[in-house]
């Protein structure tokens, strides 16, 4: 079952894969600004245009495989997934970054051999 790990389109995270801790505050929105100079001023003013899209950013531990098939959908849009309670939040989003931060993290096991991993910030906005 993969509650609660969540998912984009076909990729499901692995419960080895959860956003390392206080990497991921969620969704957040941002406001589109347009930085001008007024005619005839010597400083700048800043407009408001909109709320942006929502945006969603976390870093994760990923193998060298999973890496390799999350950055394959970089750039392409489809249906991300939180399997939060009491209902998973489902919305379009938009695959905007997959950047390896370290690719040669070593995890330790609990039965004493060692895995490596890539240390992976993932990018959204959310249609």
């Amino acid at each position: 079952m993969p509650y609660p790990w969540p998912s984009f389109g076909s990729f499901l995270f692995e419960e080895g894969e959860a956003p390392i801790f206080g990497t991921d505050i969620g969704w957040g929105r941002s406001l589109k600004l347009s930085q001008e100079s007024p005619l005839g001023s010597a400083t700048d003013s800043i407009v408001a245009l909109a709320v942006g899209s929502a945006m969603r950013e976390f870093e994760c531990l990923l193998p060298p495989s999973r890496f390799t098939q999350l950055e394959a959908l970089l750039n392409t849009a489809a249906l991300f997934t939180d399997w939060e309670r009491p209902a998973p939040d489902s919305r379009s989003a938009y695959l905007r970054a997959v950047e390896p931060i370290n690719r040669t993290v070593v995890v330790n096991c609990p039965d004493g051999s060692t895995l490596r991993r890539v240390r992976t910030r993932v990018s959204l906005v959310s249609q």
